[in-house]
């Protein structure tokens, strides 16, 4: 399929850009966080490294199965329903995002954490699925190849340095350099639900006007 094709699809460039959001959260999140609790919030390594393994095995496993279980119930990725779905997990996603920088507590750090890895893992899948479901059978493999050259590009591979570069801000404030550059990757994930809810208006503009096209023809 043609790049400009791709890139003059708007849902499918949209819904790119979301993923690509959730995985720079994601991406810096598994850099920095064990630096993060350690300097700023003072816990052991390794206590940390218990719960990176925790997180990594449980919030991304059970929000796959719930993930499956629930677009199952809505009839898959194709709905409109699974639009809504997915701007719903995604805006509890953010909710969870923007305490982490104030919060002083392990316990506190560590529940939002996995919240952000949970309801990020339930809307992943089906976001790659309804992104796919944008480009024609035929093209579905360039645009494959294309949204996984934006996921590096705008997602794993700057995160790392955007929160390292924000976290060296103010050498003689290294705790608050690294709240800011927490805040940095947390917020993030703002622009995933922007650009998913975008993407959603766009979609119900779309099956509207095929809908009116289908009656009146």
């Amino acid at each position: 399929m043609p790049l400009k094709d791709l890139c003059s699809n708007s849902i499918y460039l949209l819904l790119v850009f979301t993923i690509s959001s959730l995985y720079f959260v994601v991406s810096g999140l598994q850099f920095w966080i064990t630096t993060y609790m350690t300097t700023v919030i003072g816990v052991p390594m390794s206590e940390v490294f218990t719960f990176y393994i925790a997180t990594c095995l449980s919030a991304p496993v059970l929000g796959v199965l719930i993930s499956i279980i629930l677009f199952n119930c809505i009839g898959g990725y194709n709905t409109n329903a699974s639009y809504y779905m997915c701007l719903i997990f995604g805006t509890l996603a953010v909710l969870a995002g923007i305490p982490v920088p104030f919060a002083d507590r392990c316990v506190v750090v560590y529940t939002l954490l996995w919240c952000i890895f949970f309801f990020g893992s339930i809307i992943l899948a089906p976001l790659v699925g309804m992104m796919l479901n944008q480009v024609p059978q035929k093209g579905r493999t360039s645009a494959n190849s294309l949204a996984t050259l934006c996921y590096n590009l705008f997602g794993y591979f700057p995160a790392p340095f955007v929160f390292g570069k924000v976290a060296d801000y103010d050498k003689e404030d290294p705790v608050g350099s690294m709240r800011l550059a927490m805040g940095t990757t947390t917020y993030w994930s703002i622009f995933a639900a922007v650009f998913l809810a975008i993407a959603t208006i766009l979609k119900l503009m779309k099956d509207s006007k095929s809908r009116k096209l289908t009656t009146s023809g």
